[in-house]
């Protein structure tokens, strides 16, 4: 039989702390070593219509949640913004109905990550033309979660509007993250005419570089947008009328230099914005709108991509009449962000679809070539982008 002996051990002198030890205890770290709390919820901006608080005033316009971002707090909190507990109509995900606490912004200048302004007309005519807006209809739930249906029966629908803005007094105070913003049902409408006032800025703006003999130019995300709580409005029909604050912009009647100078966004996040943050937007506003839809729309056409060209061409005419042409916001990703402005490869993508320039691409062409770039290792034409 085998003995083992227990191999020896040392014992490090003062390893332990004492309590005089541990009260004499001085290193100092670096502001960086700071070990920050998980934050496992994302900042949102959001819109209130009116909810009880626990002060005298109600919550209505805009409102940041307070606890999900210690520096987002740190910043607010440094701006002098209000913070309060307000209580929700309905549970929140987790079944808890206590008030939650929340920055008291009321007005926001927002800085609107899109190419354009599209009309519910336009995106109501075709589910995949989206240049950064989410817009789309979805079913309607109770407070239980179940569907909700119209007096004929038919299911319930509503209008969802989503963004990605920055808040340009935030981005002033170092803080230059994009918030997602979620409006739905009534609240939607009033949002595209305060968006629509944008155009009286940058044709102002544009007057005034062409005056110069300058590039005339002039993105839509260039000025930030104030926006504000208009008057208290009453929507839908007894019994189930309610009431919202809609969302207005407040854009001079004339608008001058020194607004221009006001809302004008720092170069950087120009630069941040054309590299990467409006082409992200526009395959999001695209494919967040599908999923919205619960992907009823757009099906024939994704079979008609995933299959190829030259399939059966009677199903791909068919196909062709509910699949339009890409615009430019979705050929300008093609040609950036897929084939990195690489002849060869924009070549090669225009070959495999049977096509002799990326204007010439179809939207069902666009969305499964996002599909591949999210997964380039199932793909075989694309070049290790």
């Amino acid at each position: 039989m085998t003995t083992y002996e227990h191999p020896t051990t040392i014992s490090i002198p003062d390893a332990t702390y004492t309590d005089e030890t541990f009260d004499a205890f001085e290193m100092d770290f670096a502001q960086g070593e700071q070990a920050d709390k998980p934050m496992t919820e994302e900042a949102r901006l959001w819109w209130f219509n009116g909810l009880p608080t626990d002060t005298d005033t109600m919550a209505i316009g805009w409102h940041i949640k307070a606890g999900v971002n210690p520096c987002l707090d740190e910043i607010l909190q440094a701006m002098g913004v209000t913070q309060y507990l307000v209580q929700h109509k309905r549970p929140d995900k987790d079944g808890k109905t206590e008030p939650k606490p929340y920055w008291r912004l009321r007005e926001a200048s927002l800085i609107v990550v899109t190419q354009r302004l599209q009309s519910p007309l336009e995106m109501n005519r075709n589910l995949q033309d989206r240049v950064g807006l989410v817009y789309a209809w979805e079913p309607v739930c109770d407070e239980h979660g179940r569907p909700a249906f119209t007096k004929r029966g038919k299911p319930k629908r509503q209008t969802t509007l989503k963004m990605r803005v920055f808040i340009h007094d935030l981005v002033l105070h170092g803080y230059s993250e994009w918030f997602p913003v979620t409006l739905s049902g009534y609240s939607t409408d009033p949002v595209f005419d305060a968006l629509a006032e944008q155009y009286r800025v940058l044709e102002c703006y544009s007057a005034y570089r062409r005056a110069q003999g300058k590039n005339a130019v002039a993105p839509f995300y260039l000025f930030s947008l104030p926006t504000a709580p208009g008057a208290m409005k009453m929507v839908g029909d007894p019994p189930d009328q309610g009431s919202i604050y809609p969302i207005v912009a407040q854009v001079p009647e004339v608008v001058e230099k020194a607004y221009l100078k006001q809302h004008l966004i720092p170069t950087h996040l120009i630069e941040r914005i054309r590299e990467h943050v409006l082409d992200e937007a526009i395959v999001w506003s695209i494919e967040e709108s599908i999923r919205i839809d619960q992907g009823r729309a757009g099906q024939e056409e994704r079979q008609v991509a995933l299959h190829g060209p030259g399939e059966d061409a009677a199903a791909g005419a068919r196909a062709l009449e509910t699949d339009p042409l890409v615009q430019q916001a979705q050929v300008t990703w093609i040609v950036r962000q897929y084939c990195k402005e690489d002849p060869q490869t924009i070549s090669k993508v225009c070959a495999h679809f049977g096509v002799s320039s990326p204007e010439q691409l179809r939207m069902s062409h666009f969305r499964l070539l996002v599909s591949q770039a999210q997964t380039p290792q199932n793909n075989g034409y694309h070049t290790g982008h």
